[in-house]
């Protein structure tokens, strides 16, 4: 799936629009050269375009920074929408819009962790064509080829070797070297992380979250849970939304 697809995916699952700004070019490239720079909305079509000083504070509200690694922002015209940054290496690239909507209770839980999401997958996308034209560190070509491939059941050791055109035995002393694991105890860790996110910060059931993350099944989720987090992944759930809602009748 290309980019401009997986933007009309987004898009389409969640009734919104994404924008973005670029600073160094490489998103606009990534697109094609095709990259929305402001929302695809009349609204904000009409507000933005009514004359100079209007179109002056729409940038103004998109320039603007935030803290974290996603914000709710409310601009000029009194539309809500998120804001993240697109990074590659730690560095920021660019910053991706989502929005807009006439309420902030339209900016879900859910909306923010695959925005999240999604603006990670952009990064690594860029890092990838990073790795592919041969620059980056050695750990940092690993980490990127683990980041777009623990999701896949069948992926091995020899596919990673096969990747850095490395032996399997040379990889197994790298793992040991980087992480002190090895290569399924590396890869099992990134899927559990993922899938207790996904639990935590969606409604997706169980069977769907074992298989964004990686693992063959809800069964196998489920021993697994079992022995990370000495609970099932519903208890997992539930525990978290009940510590989340104790922290907001807290504040």
């Amino acid at each position: 799936m290309t980019f401009l697809e997986e933007i009309a995916c987004f898009e389409r699952q969640f009734h919104c629009s994404l924008a973005f700004h670029d600073q160094t070019g490489e998103l606009t490239a990534l697109a094609g050269g095709k990259l929305a720079l402001h929302h695809a909305n009349r609204r904000c079509e009409e507000i933005r375009s009514a004359d100079a000083a209007s179109y002056q504070s729409c940038v103004a509200d998109d320039t603007r920074r935030g803290a974290g690694t996603c914000w709710e922002k409310r601009c000029h015209a009194g539309y809500h929408e998120l804001v993240l940054p697109i990074r590659k290496f730690s560095s920021e690239t660019g910053t991706m819009f989502v929005g807009v909507f006439d309420s902030a209770e339209e900016l879900t839980e859910e909306l923010r962790f695959f925005a999240l999401l999604f603006a990670e997958s952009i990064g690594r996308r860029l890092e990838r064509n990073t790795a592919h034209a041969g620059t980056g560190s050695l750990r940092d070509r690993i980490e990127i080829w683990f980041i777009h491939n623990f999701r896949n059941p069948e992926v091995s050791r020899e596919d990673l070797a096969s990747a850095l055109h490395l032996s399997v035995s040379r990889i197994s002393q790298l793992l040991r070297q980087y992480y002190g694991e090895t290569f399924p105890e590396h890869l099992r860790k990134l899927r559990i992380q993922c899938a207790a996110q996904i639990l935590e910060h969606s409604s997706l059931p169980v069977t769907e979250a074992a298989r964004l993350s990686g693992f063959r099944g809800a069964n196998y989720l489920h021993r697994v849970f079992l022995s990370v987090f000495r609970c099932t992944p519903q208890e997992y759930r539930r525990r978290k939304a009940s510590a989340a809602e104790s922290e907001k009748q807290i504040f």
